[in-house]
């Protein structure tokens, strides 16, 4: 249980900004208080009375030997208007505690003699019906059992099945990362991020694969490894692969005519809000973003053109 909780349960009403030292102040407070309460009622003869009253109460009730239990009412009545000491004080308890064990044989006789003068019919039928609710009280407490320990089981499975899902998933990109080193990717882990949701766990075969379907039906099964080596391998991904980029990157600039003399970008703003915001989102600087991929793609793109140019 938290502080707060703690809190409202002692009946603390505090506000919504209080600290957690203060509050903790208040509730140590609290229970402070409840625990003198409850001692100071112990210590009690008032509180002993009270409790000896109820006893009185139920003693009314009994059909048994009333002039014994009335011996020990009186006894203990008597004990009772002088101020005790400690010592006298646990006595009391052990006499009022005696008192109502002594109370229960005495209904446990009167029910006795109850039955004894009821028919053989009529005491079957109290026995029967006694039975029938000890039965009943013992099938709930039963059914109480098997409902906790279901609830337990369903707790542990569905945690089991987290946990499962958590250590599916750690699998999963760890095999990404592997095959995005083995194929050159330029930031493996760049790829984990792009390419993990495109996977889903087949139970029979209890590897993650990419499903390919057509008109909703599956037309292929793709590995992880198999996934990857295609998608670095596509030309509109040359800026994900180490060799390429690199090739790219050795290109004559002035081609492209995106650069300065000094390697600086002239096209491209370091300072550029939506360039700032799509390099922190890749994990780079502005000039990195800027450098690493939007002037190789401008590169790739000025390839692209300078082939249309000579094919027509």
């Amino acid at each position: 249980m938290n502080l707060r909780d703690k809190a409202k349960k002692l009946g603390i009403d505090f506000d919504e900004d209080i600290t957690d030292d203060e509050l903790k102040k208040l509730v140590e407070a609290k229970e402070r208080e409840i625990e003198d309460e409850q001692k100071k009622k112990l210590e009690d003869v008032e509180y002993l009375k009270k409790e000896l009253k109820e006893a009185i109460e139920k003693r009314d009730a009994a059909k048994g030997d009333k002039r014994k239990l009335q011996a020990k009412v009186d006894e203990l009545e008597a004990a009772l208007k002088d101020s005790p000491t400690k010592d006298d004080f646990i006595s009391l308890k052990k006499e009022l505690e005696d008192l109502r064990k002594f109370k229960l044989q005495i209904d446990e006789e009167a029910e006795k003699q109850r039955l004894e003068k009821m028919s053989t019919e009529e005491r079957d039928k109290v026995k029967k019906d006694k039975e029938k609710a000890e039965f009943d009280a013992k099938m709930q407490q039963l059914q109480e059992i098997i409902d906790n320990e279901k609830a337990e089981k369903e707790k542990i499975k569905q945690e089991a099945e987290i946990k499962v899902r958590s250590l599916r998933q750690v699998t999963l990109e760890n095999e990404i990362l592997k095959s995005a080193k083995k194929y050159n990717a330029l930031r493996p882990d760049q790829i984990v991020k792009l390419v993990k949701d495109e996977f889903e766990f087949d139970d029979g075969e209890e590897k993650f694969v990419k499903n390919i379907k057509e008109n909703g039906k599956l037309k292929d099964i793709i590995s992880v490894d198999d996934f990857i080596k295609d998608f670095l391998g596509k030309e509109e991904n040359d800026n994900l692969v180490e060799a390429k980029v690199a090739k790219s990157m050795n290109l004559d600039k002035t081609k492209s005519g995106n650069s300065d003399g000094d390697g600086g970008s002239k096209k491209y703003d370091p300072k550029d809000p939506a360039i700032i915001r799509k390099a922190m989102y890749e994990n780079y600087t502005p000039e990195e973003y800027i450098k690493n991929v939007l002037e190789v793609k401008d590169t790739i793109l000025a390839k692209k053109r300078e082939k249309q140019t000579q094919t027509t």
